[in-house]
């Protein structure tokens, strides 16, 4: 048997034959051989061959210079292959070597990036790094085998070679693969071998208010950077994020931030930041002290109330109000010590501050200055007792030598002298005040930030001025001024120091040794502080004040000043007693001696001098005035420690710039110990903290601190509270028609007694009005707050004596029959009780009354159904017969009846079926409606809620539950509860109605979230500066894809914390994806505003039993915003700048070829609406937009929505698909807004723009699909504060961190 094989090539020859005959092809002659061999085919096919040679050539000798082990043979071309390769991939850049590398080069290339590479060290990535690290070896090792076989690397460079001379004969460019390329990677690998840099260490000094407020410090340093292999110096701009309340120092650290070096990696720089000495605070922790003590006035202990300010950190100030501890306590000297918790520099810290006697303050002093003449303007500056850390600087006025000398303190700043200038001058705020100092033979001006260090005389430039003047407010109120120093504590030491010192000579002080010690004074007013300077203003203000309405007053006092020092009449002396012992003057007039002066002033001893005794040791430590000091020594300083809570919440106030109003007190404290009650209210602006914002704090201080202190302490019950009131807190007197006296308001004082807790003289004071002539309802009432008070004292039995008295005269009152259960129940008369409680609930149906007949049923019955069901029954009687009440109480006892719910037992914690779900789900139900009935919304709603609970397929339920709703006016969720209704039961009639009113209601966005949103969220940037804030967009990032959620990542920490972010629509797809990815972005950005696109109103099967239809999940989507503090409202920005989101949807008739909907091209399958989604969705969407467009917006308005509001936007659309890319009409609400700048951002268009029309720029930045793979894929930023910018910006800077 013939074994034979089958040829395939000579069957189809054989098959050829037979079909077509045989062909024989005639051979080319020679000359067509010659031609064709000439021919430019042929050329270039010859030029191709020689010129790869050339570069084969070429190659090899270069190789056989760098590896000395290259042998290359004409063997290797026709070897068999190691690896069948792309000559498109460029091996040599995957390996990150040189094209002539040694064979030991490539195994080194491939060992060190399979290190890092290799699926056995990818362990710990997630499972996108490993597919991505896997493709990557792979392509290494593909790289490998072909460069690390000789014979396969020269057949791989011959073909690459071909290709090059092919591209320059031809023209033809070779092709080119995508690959890994391993340079970069190796550099990196490279540079950590390198050792470390070095560790450079800075220190910063900021502000206090930075660490008290938080924010940001921007650093710039000289950077050494190595680029394209040299060196460059760079500025770099270090941004530090100081939290609020930081500790000191603060420490950031950028790792390899500094200078680059050649043999090591950069430097990290390390900086440590610490807060700047304060001119009035100092930081202990995180508390706060106040370097010195603030006076309380010189006459403080003889006022009932003190008032006192705090200035804290800039941007921030304090008053202090309340019954005054020292009151009555004699001139020794007292300290108030203050805690106010919650002003230090975190939450839970204090800020410190002493209060003391004796010492003028600014507040009484400006008070008391406004009641003498509140026609002045002139405000006077604070006059202090002269400390050791103040000095005097004298200011000079260049052109006009006018010169001033102010008591400064020794850690002021020359911007501090230069604002107290204009302060004593009383200068218009558009005057100018400039500080200059010699330097280079001229003079240039002071920075405000140089400490006044040991500069004691300063010249000064602008606004001219000769010195201060006097008008007549001001003379009385210096006057006034010297006479408050001559009675402080301090100055009566000093004369006492000057009499024990003249004593010896047997002379008195001058006149001008009393001018002298009352100088002090002048520094505040800018004056020379020289006896003869006091002299001279002195005179001058009495003759200023002289004819003005009680002068004489103030002339008196000044002139008893002048008598202290020289008292010249010989009369006087005579009629004193002192003739003998009278000195003469060199004037000829006759003066006491000190025995007689000290005895006029009965300063001397109790017993008088003894003119026989001649020795000059008189005990003067006898004297009245000495002892009354000894013992106020030996007694010591009166000290009160006062600890301040917060009272409240901050209150808003729309001020330019805005504040915030705080209230503190410590009537926590009074709870522990007896202390007089005292309140503080701390103004707060943080935009004043900054330099540039003094004028505008010093203007809202002006005009807010008088007003503050005039009315904020009036408006709490407390702190009127102790303010002198009357005997009763309502108007009581004699009636003037009548002669005789008025009957006594028993029962109103009994009602106060009761609202105090004063439960026994409650009774005995309503006791009292039963007495009078109480008569009727009066004294049903009397009766049943009788019967309380009795119940609240334990007599219970009185208490249930007088409840029936109650009922006899008012037999249908609520609150009488309650009084009645309350006391059978505490006697044990459980059937009485419930019978009482029952008909309370009837004729009050109040929630107190509901729980207490509930409790009573418990203990009267145990539970059975049937009752139940009974109770059920006689419910719905009464709510036929509109006894609502009486239902109550029905289903109130049917609920009571009902057996409790079976706790789970098992180990798995599975709850068993409640077999009376149903039952108790209809009682539930029954009771809610009732409730709606009275409309008592909130008690209707916990019973709708429980009903829906125990039975979430119970249809009434939902309805009663969402009316409820309703009635609360939380409308988003009332429209949910009446969707799932309709869900479970399309014909529901109560359902549709309910809906339908939720849809009809919604457009005027009255529900109390939206109050919310709009009262809390849109002022509340309207104090922010302009500048301040920057404004970025984006839209259709889809989070839910991991490349986009890497990239929402990468967006930097610190650089947008200031700013804003609009994102239109296509956020993502589910509601749990949503709010992780508006965490993420409102992690990143102060503010960030959305619009839900048509992805976020998909119906995923996982969403199908919490949101019955798309408008529900829309209401959804503003719930969770809500959560999260996203803005779906409009709302400003900053100052002239709003941002205004609009809902929109589209219309088929943005597609002018076919503007119809097409039924079989349906859109968005996966939403689901209550009305028509071709022709109602996007009408009712910008219904909803109508109340947004009502707001007084000026300055800048930028608004956005997800789909196009114009045809004449560019946009990617296939197909029918321009029927759902936009709505024109869309476009009329964005034109609605008629201001100069205004910015529209749109989505969904795939297709970027930002260009003007109309006006208005229009801008389109999409992020897309696969937008996240781009490492920096940039936001847009619309505006940057100040005007309307075009320019996109990289999520961070610096390196690439991948």
């Amino acid at each position: 048997m013939a074994v034979t094989s089958f040829d395939g090539q000579f069957s189809f020859k054989q098959d050829s034959l037979a079909r077509l005959g045989q062909r024989n092809t005639p051979k080319m002659n020679s000359e067509q051989y010659s031609a064709f061999q000439n021919s430019p085919f042929m050329q270039g096919v010859r030029k191709t061959e020689d010129l790869c040679w050339t570069f084969t050539t070429t190659r090899d000798e270069k190789r056989a210079k760098t590896d000395s082990s290259f042998k290359p043979t004409d063997d290797d071309f026709s070897s068999p292959k190691a690896h069948e390769f792309d000559r498109c991939i460029n091996y040599y850049k995957v390996l990150g070597i040189d094209e002539y590398a040694a064979l030991d080069e490539v195994k080194k290339a491939y060992k060190k990036l399979s290190l890092v590479y290799h699926p056995d060290k990818t362990s710990g990535l997630s499972p996108e790094q490993k597919e991505e690290y896997a493709a990557i070896f792979i392509e290494l090792k593909n790289a490998y085998l072909t460069l690390g076989d000789q014979a396969t690397r020269r057949q791989y460079d011959r073909e690459r070679d071909r290709d090059k001379a092919s591209y320059e004969v031809n023209g033809f460019k070779p092709k080119q693969r995508a690959h890994f390329d391993a340079s970069e990677v190796l550099k990196k690998l490279q540079e950590m071998q390198k050792p470390p840099g070095k560790l450079i260490e800075v220190a910063v000094a900021v502000k206090l208010e930075k660490f008290f407020y938080g924010g940001h410090k921007a650093i710039k340093r000289q950077k050494r950077v190595k680029d394209f292999g040299a060196f460059r110096q760079e500025t770099r701009i270090y941004r530090v994020d100081i939290p609020h309340g930081a500790s000191e120092p603060h420490e950031c650290t950028f790792r390899q931030g500094g200078d680059h070096h050649e043999d090591t990696r950069p430097d990290t720089i390390h900086f440590k930041i610490s807060s700047k000495p304060h001119a009035l605070l100092e930081r202990k922790g995180e508390d706060l002290r106040m370097r010195s003590r603030i006076g309380l006035g010189l006459e403080s202990h003889r006022e009932p109330y003190l008032r006192a300010e705090a200035p804290s950190v800039a941007g921030r100030h304090l008053l202090l109000w309340g019954r005054n501890p020292f009151y009555g306590a004699g001139s020794v000297q007292a300290e108030l010590r203050v805690q106010v918790k919650g002003e230090g520099l975190r939450p839970g810290a204090s800020l410190y501050f002493t209060c003391r006697t004796g010492i003028s303050s600014e507040a009484s002093r400006s008070v008391s200055s406004t009641k003498r003449s509140a026609s002045s303007s002139w405000s006077r500056p604070s006059a202090v007792i002269a400390t050791d850390d103040q000095v005097i600087v004298s200011v000079q006025h260049m052109q006009t030598e006018g010169k001033l000398w102010l008591r400064m303190n020794k850690s002021a700043s020359i911007g501090e002298v230069r604002a107290r200038v204009a302060s004593v001058l009383d200068l218009p705020r558009s005057a100018t005040v400039r500080m200059l100092q010699q330097f280079g033979g001229g003079f240039t001006p002071y920075s405000d930030k140089q400490p006044l260090g040991a500069i004691r005389s300063l010249n000064c430039a602008g606004t001219a001025w000769t010195g201060v003047t006097f008008d007549a407010a001001r003379s009385r109120q210096f006057l006034q001024d010297v006479l408050a120093s001559s009675e402080t504590s301090s100055l009566q030491a000093k004369l006492a120091a000057v009499s024990a010192a003249a004593l010896a000579g047997n002379e008195l002080r001058s006149e001008a040794e009393i001018w002298t010690l009352l100088a002090t004074v002048l520094p505040e007013y800018g004056l020379e502080p020289t006896h003869s300077v006091m002299q001279e203003r002195v005179a001058e203000a009495l003759e200023k004040v002289k004819s003005e309405p009680g002068s004489e007053n103030l002339a008196e006092r000044i002139q008893a000043l002048k008598n202290m020092a020289l008292p010249s009449l010989k009369q006087e002396l005579n009629g004193r007693g002192y003739p003998s012992s009278a000195k003469s003057t060199a004037k000829g007039t006759l003066r006491p001696s000190v025995r007689d002066f000290l005895q006029m002033h009965q300063l001397g001893p109790p017993g008088g001098f003894n003119d026989a005794v001649k020795s000059t040791s008189a005990d003067l430590s006898e004297a009245p005035a000495l002892l009354r000091r000894m013992a106020r020594r030996q007694q010591g300083d009166l000290v009160v420690e006062v600890v301040l809570e917060p009272l409240g919440e901050p209150m808003t106030l729309f001020t330019s710039p805005t504040c915030t109003v705080t209230f503190y007190t410590n009537l926590q404290q009074q709870r522990t110990s007896k202390i007089e009650p005292i309140f503080a209210v701390a103004i707060c602006s943080p935009p004043c903290a900054k330099k540039h914002a003094s004028s505008e704090w010093a203007a809202l201080k002006a005009s807010l601190i008088p007003l503050l202190g005039l009315t904020a302490f009036h408006m709490f019950k407390a702190c009127r509270g102790i303010l002198p009131l009357s005997v009763a807190n309502f108007a009581f007197g004699r009636q003037e028609s009548t002669c005789q006296d008025p009957p006594m308001p028993w029962k109103r004082l009994a009602d106060e007694a009761f609202k105090r807790g004063d439960f026994f003289t409650a009774a005995s004071l309503y006791s009292r009005c039963l007495e009078s002539s109480a008569e009727g309802q009066c004294k049903a009432a009397v009766f049943s707050n009788r019967a309380g008070c009795l119940a609240k004292v334990g007599d219970f039995k009185a208490s249930l004596e007088d409840a029936q008295c109650a009922l006899e005269l008012r037999p249908d009152w609520g609150r009488a029959w309650s009084r009645l259960g309350f006391a059978s129940l505490q006697l044990n008369q459980v059937k009485e009780a419930v019978d009482a409680y029952k008909k309370a609930v009837a004729f009050d149906p109040s929630g107190a009354n509901v729980d207490a007949l509930w409790s009573c049923v418990k203990k009267l019955h145990a539970p059975d159904t049937n009752l139940a069901h009974a109770e059920k029954e006689s419910g719905n009687s009464a709510m036929r017969g509109n006894e609502i009440g009486m239902a109550i109480a029905c289903y109130t006892v049917g609920l009571a009846m009902v057996p409790a719910e079976v706790v789970a037992t098992v180990q798995d914690g599975a709850v068993p079926d409640d077999e009376h779900a149903l039952l108790r789900s209809v009682l539930l139900s029954n009771r809610a409606s009732a409730f709606c009935r009275l409309k008592c919304w909130q008690n209707a709603r916990s019973d709708a809620q429980l009903s829906a609970e125990k039975k979430n397929d119970f249809v009434k339920a939902r309805n009663r539950f969402g009316t409820a709703l309703l009635g609360c006016g939380e409308v988003e969720k009332a429209y949910i509860e009446f969707a799932h209704a309709l869900k479970l039961e399309s014909n529901n009639a109560a359902a549709l109605k309910g809906r339908q009113a939720c849809i009809s209601v919604l457009p005027i966005w009255r529900s109390v979230p939206a109050k919310s949103r709009s009262r809390d969220r849109f002022g509340r940037d309207l104090w922010r500066p302009r500048g301040s804030t920057k404004v970025y967009a984006i839209s259709d990032v889809h989070f839910d894809h991991k490349c986009n959620e890497d990239w929402a990542h990468r967006i930097d920490d610190f650089d947008f914390q200031e700013d804003v972010l609009i994102v239109a629509g296509n956020l993502c797809d589910t509601r749990n994806a949503l709010a992780r990815a508006l965490v993420t972005l409102k992690a990143k950005f102060r503010r960030v505003f959305y619009v839900p696109g048509n992805h976020e109103l998909w119906l995923n099967p996982s969403e199908a039993a919490r949101y019955p239809d798309s408008l529900a999940k829309l209401m959804g989507v503003f719930e969770l915003c809500d959560e999260l503090g996203v803005d779906i409202f409009p709302a400003a920005v900053s100052q002239d700048v709003f941002v205004l989101p609009l809902l929109s949807w589209y219309s088929a008739e943005f597609d002018e070829k076919d503007p119809f909907p097409d039924p079989n091209a349906p859109f968005d399958q996966q939403c689901r609406w209550p009305v028509d989604p071709e022709t109602q969705v996007w009408k009712y969407m910008l219904k909803l937009n109508e109340a947004h467009l009502q707001h007084p917006y000026h300055g800048t308005v930028i608004s956005f929505s997800h789909f196009l509001p114009s045809k004449s936007l560019p946009f990617i659309a296939h197909g029918k698909a321009t029927k759902a890319m936009g709505c024109e009409e869309l476009n009329d609400q964005v034109k609605s807004i008629r201001l100069r700048n205004r910015v529209h951002v749109y989505g969904h268009a795939q297709r970027p723009f930002s260009e003007y029309q109309d006006g208005i720029l229009y801008v389109h930045h999409y992020h897309g699909i696969d937008g996240g793979k781009e490492e920096r894929a940039p936001l847009f930023l619309v505006h940057d504060g100040k005007a309307i910018m075009k320019k996109p910006v990289e999520i961070y800077s610096g390196p690439l961190r991948s």
